[in-house]
């Protein structure tokens, strides 16, 4: 897989739709499909034809859901180069499928969410961290677009906590903490903070985003099992979530 364009800040439509314009301008038989954007269709000048739930009028919609496989022998049946997935791969219930079909299907694509560090922070509740609908929390590395299921949990990792966080991973409290557990024992205060999440990439307006040419790599972290305790699973988002944008 190659990454033609990647970032974690801002909004990435305008680099989108300006590569896609000259892309068509250099192949006029280029076809592309906008998934999951009907309702809002911002991709309209340059897509051929979108994938959701209901129809728009005066659009190309083909209707399924995305998360059964009838709609993709569709889109097969298309012959689409190129797709579009924008702020729709967070929101479903089956990422690890519909990934697989944009693997088998396409050669390059555009992908489009929140980034990590957004569903790590307080953007709608001040109880809760990130979005309450989003299911998936992603990572793109050098070679590969990474996700995990977004469980409760994450609110653990609060940013309001970090501070303690920082004090209860430190050397000297856990040293001093040995002095009075049992040993071996690991709580899930002893998992400490993200080291990774920066507030300045948390703003609401920031997404993860990149363009990808060849065969679109992607791993579920973990193999999508949650772990056999809290105290793995934050280890988890901690650790595993570290690299990439």
């Amino acid at each position: 897989m190659q990454i033609i364009y990647s970032s974690n800040r801002g909004s990435s439509r305008l680099f989108v739709l300006d590569h896609l314009r000259r892309a068509k301008a250099a192949n006029s038989l280029l076809k592309v499909i906008d998934i999951g954007g009907a309702y809002c269709p911002w991709s309209a000048d340059v897509a051929d034809a979108f994938v959701d739930l209901f129809p728009i009028k005066d659009r190309d919609v083909l209707i399924g859901d995305i998360n059964e496989e009838p709609i993709w022998e569709e889109i097969r049946h298309r012959r689409f180069d190129f797709c579009i997935c924008s702020h729709t791969l967070e929101d479903v219930r089956n990422a690890p499928f519909i990934l697989a079909q944009m693997k088998r299907l396409f050669r390059g694509g555009y992908i489009a969410m929140p980034n990590k560090h957004v569903e790590f922070s307080h953007v709608e509740s001040t109880h809760w961290i990130g979005y309450a609908h989003h299911r998936w929390i992603y990572t793109l590395t050098a070679c590969e677009l990474r996700l995990i299921a977004k469980f409760p949990l994450t609110s653990f990792f609060s940013p309001r906590r970090r501070l303690i966080g920082r004090v209860t991973a430190s050397t000297p409290y856990q040293a001093i903490k040995k002095l009075w557990t049992r040993p071996g024992r690991v709580g899930l205060s002893d998992i400490g903070y993200l080291p990774w999440w920066r507030a300045e990439l948390a703003e609401r307006s920031n997404e993860l985003a990149f363009i990808w040419d060849g065969d679109l790599q992607f791993r579920v972290i973990n193999n999508d099992y949650a772990s056999d305790s809290i105290q793995e699973l934050a280890r988890i988002y901690r650790d595993e979530l570290a690299e990439g944008l």
